[in-house]
């Protein structure tokens, strides 16, 4: 996967940088947004890049072992729980806001039903 990744690297012209930052987010295990379409350019390369069979006939298993590992990135991200702890203050600020806005359509609400008298 690594190899994969640095010659996506080079072939993008991107910087080490980037490389970097994707490579700490991966092993960080902490909850993140992944940037997605890093990870559909890197299963796009893998797919037009490598073949699906070899030679003699047998499955590229090296192209699923890649796969596998982006798959298993992807899905490490996605399951990483964020961890929040609850603000009250604003969780009533928002039920006052919900409040506030049905109060203010209902005279809407009484206003279309004269109308349609």
């Amino acid at each position: 996967m690594v190899k994969l990744m640095e010659s996506a690297n080079t072939a993008d012209g991107k910087n080490d940088l980037y490389f970097t930052t994707i490579q700490r987010i991966v092993e960080a295990k902490q909850p993140v947004i992944p940037y997605i379409k890093f990870w559909l350019n890197q299963l796009e390369r893998l797919e037009l890049t490598e073949p699906d069979f070899l030679e003699n006939g047998m499955i590229n298993l090296q192209k699923c072992r890649v796969l596998l590992q982006i798959m298993d990135q992807l899905k490490m991200m996605q399951e990483t729980p964020y961890k929040l702890l609850p603000v009250y203050q604003i969780a009533s600020l928002l039920k006052m806001e919900t409040l506030a806005a049905d109060d203010v359509d209902a005279p809407s609400a009484t206003m279309e039903a004269m109308s349609r008298d």
